[in-house]
């Protein structure tokens, strides 16, 4: 087939799983996606849904972990799961669902979930690798500490997709695809010169992004230490990767913050090119500075440690250069013998998004805090 299996997760950007059928009989599970998609002529198509027919199916296994990265493993409980009865007959909704196929993230982000349960054959170590190893991620419903992370890990011979029962070519699969972005980029330019109301088109459904302007790199933010704790009882091998990232950040030393946060299905010089171009564009003028630790924990290969400290702002011609108290949560990963960030999230306590000290803190006097 022209096109190859893994040009095809790019092309379920924003696509829902909309059902699932597995015949165990032919060892072959059939996922339905609601796709992307318009005739190549760029008129609307009947039925965008895309089956993706995995065949020579040995292994299914469905794995959990918490939305929150302050939940510890051992307080994990699931909030649903999904079991062999859900491939046969799918009983969810249509929900967004990412796909990908012999992916080192995957695998790690697998190896490293809390539960693991194997709905079709076994959780036991096979000999060799299989041809095809596909996993599909849910979108969790909410991120809160009762929020679970799903996903599904499928050993197989072959992944082929189908459209009305017809093997789809994945090069006219681009096509089609393009085409319903080039329709999406007419329907906004046309409803920006358009001011009557209409009902809303699935183009509507998402958003253009405004372009910020080109950041000016000659300023320099202050020249305190990133990084720079009281004694503390978190273990060295979990601060690391945290002080790696932020003294990197600082430095713009891409391939340390490239280290300390991978992203394993790109090389390392390909991850620091994008946290560079990442940090370089939309991202640039914010620099912390982590002065305390508010909590950690490890339980296995999963951790967390929350830190807290100055981040300073450059400012624009809408607001002036400042510094505000914030809070950063880390949920780190074990990978091989060494701990990395997987993901974290940012608060600021006066904003409401993360709490305040009540005593008093030494390290917050030289920074002219906004209060």
């Amino acid at each position: 087939m022209p096109g190859k299996i893994q040009d095809i997760p790019p092309l379920l950007h924003d696509a829902r799983l909309s059902d699932c059928q597995w015949d165990q009989h032919l060892r072959a599970l059939q996922l339905s996606f609601r796709c992307l998609r318009r005739n190549v002529d760029g008129t609307s198509m009947e039925d965008s849904t895309v089956d993706l027919r995995l065949c020579g199916v040995e292994r299914v296994v469905a794995f959990y972990s918490p939305a929150s990265v302050t939940v510890k493993p051992s307080e994990f409980k699931p909030g649903s799961r999904i079991v062999l009865a859900d491939l046969v007959d799918w009983p969810h909704r249509a929900v967004e669902a990412h796909l990908a196929t012999n992916s080192p993230q995957a695998e790690f982000e697998e190896a490293t979930a809390c539960l693991r349960e194997a709905l079709v054959g076994d959780l036991g170590d096979r000999p060799g690798e299989p041809p095809l190893r596909v996993h599909v991620s849910f979108e969790p419903h909410n991120y809160g500490p009762q929020g679970t992370v799903t996903g599904l890990s499928i050993d197989c011979d072959s992944l082929d997709p189908f459209t009305n029962g017809v093997l789809l070519d994945i090069e006219t699969w681009e096509r089609q695809f393009e085409a319903w972005w080039a329709g999406w980029r007419n329907h906004w330019s046309e409803k920006q010169g358009d001011g009557g109301e209409q009902e809303p088109a699935q183009e509507d459904t998402f958003i253009p992004a405004g372009q910020p302007d080109p950041p000016e790199f000659s300023y320099r933010p202050p020249a305190a230490s990133p990084f720079l704790l009281s004694p503390t009882t978190v273990p060295a091998e979990l601060l690391k990767p945290i002080e790696d990232y932020h003294t990197g950040h600082h430095e713009q030393n891409w391939l340390k913050v490239a280290a300390a946060y991978p992203f394993f299905d790109q090389g390392s010089d390909e991850r620091a090119a994008r946290l560079r171009d990442q940090f370089l564009s939309h991202n640039y003028g914010r620099w912390v500075y982590v002065r305390y630790i508010d909590g950690w924990w490890c339980e296995g290969d999963r951790a967390c440690v929350v830190v807290r400290g100055i981040e300073h702002v450059k400012g624009d011609e809408e607001s002036p250069t400042g510094n505000e108290e914030t809070v950063i949560t880390y949920g780190l990963r074990k990978f091989r013998q060494t701990w990395v960030i997987a993901t974290w999230s940012q608060g600021w306590p006066r904003f409401g998004s993360a709490y305040k000290l009540q005593e008093a803190q030494s390290w917050r006097s030289d920074w002219n805090l906004t209060e």
